[in-house]
């Protein structure tokens, strides 16, 4: 937490900064930086084309792959496992949004961040392990459920008037 303080201090454009999320066995999370899910870049996720080119700009923007792990980025949203926001962005924005719940909430105070003028960074100097699905393992129906209804509030509500 310390290093992230310190980090933010030192930048005072940052509005949220994350962490290097690290699975049990030492590998990363690969939610931990990534692009908004844009149709597009829902797309080349759902699709595979993401895990068939990781190292690609244009197929691998859903988690970044093709950015180095161990360097310091811009990005467009960070893991809610572990997410710094300052104080004034909470006042400028507002909380996380009650609709979202267990998927999403992060994704979408992410983008009203950077929509508000500030920077969503990506900082490996701090590290954490996340046990990620230990809420979800018991009802796995439930999460998709939840995951699925995230996403469709998340688009409806940041990109709906691009489809009317």
């Amino acid at each position: 937490v310390e290093k992230t303080v310190d980090f933010m201090d030192e930048n005072s454009t940052i509005g949220i900064c994350g962490c290097k999320v690290l699975n049990e066995n030492g590998t990363l999370q690969f939610a931990c930086r990534r692009s908004i899910p844009t149709p597009g870049v829902a797309f080349f996720r759902l699709t595979g084309l993401s895990r068939l080119f990781p190292n690609s700009k244009i197929t691998a923007k859903y988690n970044l792959t093709y950015l180095d792990p161990n360097e310091t980025n811009e990005v467009d949203a960070v893991s809610g496992a572990f997410l710094m926001i300052r104080r004034e962005v909470v006042d400028n924005i507002g909380m996380l949004d009650e609709r979202f719940f267990m998927y999403g909430e992060e994704l979408d105070w992410c983008l009203r961040t950077k929509k508000a003028g500030w920077k969503v960074m990506y900082y490996p100097d701090a590290e954490i392990i996340h046990y990620k699905g230990e809420c979800s393992k018991s009802n796995s129906r439930k999460a998709t459920f939840e995951f699925y209804r995230s996403m469709y509030l998340f688009h409806k509500k940041h990109f709906a008037e691009n489809y009317n």
